[in-house]
Parts: structure tokens; sequence; C-alpha cells
């Protein structure tokens, strides 16, 4: 059983931390820890994990070399986990009948592990589990969860998970947050520095394609950095280019109609050869903007889709950047869709959007930490002006420390 202190201004402040990470299936204790020197209130918790204690005592009476028991033991509970430990912050404490019932219609539980399952599902379930142990690991380093660095990153969304790891990992190297805080806190910055990358060298590159979600506002970024390049040089020449190689592209779109609107020459694209005649007869353009189809991670028409695309950009001569956009609103720290994304999409940079609509950069740092990409530039939707930024690590590292 561990114990877990969680510190805010107020209690309801502490008690909302605690939930976030835990869920509101937690035991809050009357004997609340001593308040901090700068008056943070602290509250005491312990999370009902005795379901997933039970699980792993069962895992440990398997005391067998043999590779397929284990791992029938080990589908057993992965998929039974969807059960017991799905959307817990979204169900009451108390179920009624009703509800077990639908859910076990929902989820088939395997009996003998020899079942056919859905590899995804699979992988999602075991890495919950993984993390789950993580916390519980983590957990029980208590003596730097008072500390202001510590509070800070949380402040800023981060989870305690990862900053857990971070502080664990320089402890390590012998550097104590409380003995040494000067050389702790460089180390800190130095690790988040490594993690948010170098300064982008140029605004925009004369050659670049652009990937990203259904939620991504890909398309009015692409249109808002044409009205910057001619803020910045009215003579420029620009193109766009859509890349439509299953030819689903519905006409009439945003990103179409503002290229007929102010005259900016655009094509639709399905095959290679188009492709490559047009970037040659568009040689001598200043900049060339190339739009893609939604991605939908995980999607095995996706995946085909961005296959193609990835060839076609492979046979060219031209050196095209290539770039990820990423909702700054709906970012979080799922690594298989970090992973994917590195696999199929394959960027060297990244724009963040609705940057206006986040408060707390946490987030984008925990997809930025597995991405295999540099930040580039931020996209602010609600303004009249400026809408394209040029991302400064050192102004977001002083942002996340609360530096500035």
């Amino acid at each position: 059983m561990d114990i877990i202190h969680y510190y805010g201004q107020t209690r309801k402040e502490a008690v909302e931390k605690a939930i976030s990470e835990y869920g509101k299936d937690i035991y809050i204790l009357n004997e609340a820890p001593k308040n901090l020197a700068n008056g943070f209130v602290g509250v005491s918790i312990i999370p009902n994990e005795d379901t997933l204690d039970d699980a792993y005592q069962e895992i440990d009476k398997t005391n067998t070399t043999d590779s397929k028991s284990s791992l029938s033991t080990l589908r057993k509970l992965a998929l039974n986990y969807e059960f017991e430990y799905s959307n817990r912050q979204k169900r009451p404490n108390r179920r009624s009948k009703s509800d077990i019932e639908q859910a076990s219609s929902n989820f088939q539980f395997a009996e003998t592990g020899d079942e056919q399952i859905n590899e995804q599902n699979i992988i999602g379930r075991l890495e919950a589990i993984e993390n789950a142990l993580k916390r519980l690991n983590h957990s029980k380093n208590l003596d730097f969860y008072n500390h202001p660095i510590f509070l800070q990153l949380l402040k800023a969304g981060i989870t305690v998970n990862n900053v857990s790891e971070w502080f664990l990992r320089i402890m390590n190297t012998g550097i104590d947050p409380f003995e040494n805080p000067k050389k702790f806190n460089e180390q800190i910055s130095n690790y988040i520095a490594h993690i948010v990358g170098r300064d982008s060298a140029e605004f925009i590159e004369s050659r670049s394609i652009y990937f990203g979600g259904t939620t991504s506002n890909k398309r009015a970024l692409i249109s808002d950095l044409i009205e910057t390049i001619k803020i910045k040089s009215s003579t420029s020449t620009i193109g766009v280019i859509i890349l439509d190689p299953d030819q689903n592209y519905q006409r009439g779109m945003e990103l179409e109609f503002y290229c007929d609107k102010y005259s900016i020459q655009s094509a639709i694209i399905n095959t290679f050869e188009v492709f490559q005649e047009s970037l040659q007869s568009w040689r001598h353009f200043d900049y060339i903007l190339i739009d893609t189809p939604d991605i939908y991670a995980h999607n095995e028409n996706t995946v085909l889709t961005c296959d193609t695309i990835q060839n076609w950009l492979i046979k060219l001569n031209d050196v095209i950047e290539n770039i990820w956009v990423q909702n700054a609103a709906i970012c979080n720290d799922d690594q298989s869709r970090v992973e994917w994304i590195n696999e199929y999409i394959r960027a060297t940079q990244i724009v963040f959007s609705h940057f206006d609509q986040i408060d707390r950069l946490g987030s984008l740092l925990s997809f930025l930490s597995g991405l295999n990409a540099n930040c580039k530039l931020l996209h602010i939707d609600n303004v009249s002006n400026e809408k394209i930024k040029l991302f400064e690590p050192k102004w977001f590292i002083g942002k996340l420390l609360g530096q500035l």
C-alpha cells in the first residue's frame, strides 16, 4: 500500500490533482501532510489498486519456464484489464447490475489465453498496465514530491509519472534536488532542452509537405503561411499542391477556395508522374506548399496512403521538408500514436496548431519527448495578425519552469 501526497494552494486543488492522476476511485486520508513553507496545502491519498494487486499476485504464482503458459497468463490479464479499469474516471464508484451485464456483453474474456485478439487493443492494454506499475513504483519515492521544481512541472501539465522519472534519473547521477538545487535545476533545464530541440533555421523552407489529423487545421495553417509569405515579400511566387492518391478529395474545400480567391496557383494531383511534372514545371516558384489527406493513426487505409506518398517523396530529386501538424489542444503522451507518426509520417518538423487554446505547456512537452522531430512553428487561430510564430525553445523552457 502506497501513500501519496499532493499539494495545492487549497485542499480542493490538491484533491483535484490527485483525481487527475488516479481518477475518483481513491481514498483520501484524514491525516494530511504538513503544509509547505510556501503556503501550499497537502492531502494524502491511497489509490484503489486492490484488483490490480490481485492480478499481479496471480502472475507471481505462475512459477514456470513455459513461455506459452506465461504468455497465456499475460494475455488473460490484458484482456480482463479493460473491464476492470477502462474509463474509471467516467464511471461512478458504484455500478448497477445492468451496467456490469452490459460491460460483460461488450468484452470477450480469455479462457485459455489462445483466443484470437486485436493486436492494437492488446498493446494499448499492456501499456496501461506498464504505466500503472511505473506509477506505483514512483509513488514510493516521496521525498522530492514537495520540491518547488517538481510542483512547477506538475502545474505546467506534465504527469507525475514523467516528472518522477526525470527526478530519479538525475538523482541516480548523485545530484540531490535539496542539497544541490542549482545544479539539479540546470540538469532539469538541460533535459527539457534536449526534448524541445533546437531553434529552426528558417521560418519556412522553399518546399514543404504537411501531414495532420482531421482536427489539426493544417489547411488553415497553409493559408496563413501564404499570407505570412506575402507580407514578408509581396513579390514571392507561391504554388499549392493537393495530393490525393486515393482520389477522395472533395472539390471546393477550404484550401482550394482560398487559392482560387487570391489567385494562388494550385493543383490536385493523383499520381506520381503528375506530381513530379508539376514540381518540375514550378521549379521557378519561391515556395511550394503541399497538402495531404487527413490522417487517422492506426488505420489500414491511412497506412497505405502514407506509404504511397512517402514512396513518391523518396523518388523525387527535390528536398521537401516533412512537417506534422498537431492540434495542441488535444496533445497527450500516447506513445503508441507518437511511434506511429515516427514510423509512417517520418516528420522532421512539427507545428502546433490551436496554440491559443492551451493554458499549460506540459502536454506539448510529453508529446515532443517521443517524437523524432523539432518544433518549428506555433499556429494561433483567434487573432487578427501574427497567426504564425516561430518556435523559440528558450522561451518555451522559461515558460514551462515559471521563469517568465
